[in-house]
């Protein structure tokens, strides 16, 4: 079994709200709150699954889901709710509808990027996130060079313009996305940078089985001995 790219799932509002409220009280008698967020994404108040090593749905897209299943000490009790929810869906008028308008089912939910209100309290920027992402953030915008000289103070800011590129081996597109923030996202950074309205800048790159972190500041800029590489 394998996850097909939820981006191109085709699930209308209504659709998504219907399947909601059959799953919700599942969910409660399970001991958990469920939350609407939108078509694509709910969330789920979990705190005894805090531990739940997850994966992103694009990170799972297109591998063998028994391989990227949720691993910890609740992971039974996922996989319990899990399997509930998905026979409950697999006879909801909902997925018969689609299957006539020849569209896939929706026959499961991904748990993925647990999280605490406790910790990082920076201010949040958004740049072609999905719409959940765009609404939690205090910044969003579909103009990335006027972002970029907004960001002020301690700022997270998260693209996701190349995700759906990289997701489909689409690599003339990520190299056009990529060619985009370095015109609009890196050159004014390390400028920033160089003049000191920034002190420091940490940048994360995601893959399918890791992160890649690189920081650097304004006194490593003044490293003149090191020639710069990818």
């Amino acid at each position: 079994l394998m996850m097909g790219d939820p981006r191109h799932l085709g699930l209308a509002e209504a659709d998504s709200r219907a399947l909601f409220d059959a799953a919700r009280p599942y969910v409660e008698e399970a001991g958990h709150a469920l939350l609407y967020g939108d078509a694509q994404t709910w969330f789920l108040r979990a705190d005894d699954w805090a531990g739940l090593d997850t994966a992103t749905p694009d990170a799972a897209l297109g591998m063998d889901l028994t391989d990227w299943m949720p691993l910890g000490e609740r992971a039974a009790a996922f996989r319990r709710l899990q399997n509930e929810i998905q026979i409950l869906w697999h006879t909801h008028p909902v997925n018969a509808a689609r299957e006539a308008r020849r569209l896939p089912a929706v026959n499961a939910f991904w748990p993925w990027g647990a999280a605490s209100t406790a910790g990082n309290r920076a201010r949040l920027a958004a740049f072609d996130t999905a719409a959940w992402l765009a609404q939690l953030a205090g910044t969003a915008s579909s103009d990335l060079a006027g972002l970029t000289s907004a960001i002020d103070g301690d700022t997270i800011l998260v693209c996701g313009s190349a995700a759906s590129y990289a997701a489909a081996a689409d690599w003339g597109g990520w190299i056009g996305v990529m060619t985009q923030l370095e015109a609009q996202l890196f050159v004014p950074i390390l400028e920033s940078l160089k003049n000191g309205r920034i002190r420091d800048v940490k940048l994360v790159l995601s893959h399918r089985d890791a992160l890649l972190e690189a920081t650097t500041n304004a006194m490593a800029q003044r490293k003149f001995w090191r020639r710069n590489t990818l």
